[in-house]
């Protein structure tokens, strides 16, 4: 696999994860306001998911230079 395909390929993982991990976030704070709470307490999979959104970043800033 040549590099502009691991970019186009990392770009679209870059894509699901950002759309889950709105869905995750946005799905907490719905929880939160049915419960009356103004903590919103967020799923531990949604902070990997931040991190491996992180992760590819930072792999495509590598593929870049």
């Amino acid at each position: 696999m040549n590099k502009d395909n691991i970019k186009r390929e990392l770009e679209k993982a870059l894509l699901t994860l950002g759309w889950a991990s709105l869905y995750f976030e946005k799905t907490s704070e719905a929880n939160a306001a049915l419960h009356k709470s103004e903590k919103v307490m967020y799923s531990p999979l949604a902070s990997e998911m931040d991190s491996a959104i992180q992760a590819i970043q930072n792999a495509l800033a590598e593929l870049e230079e």
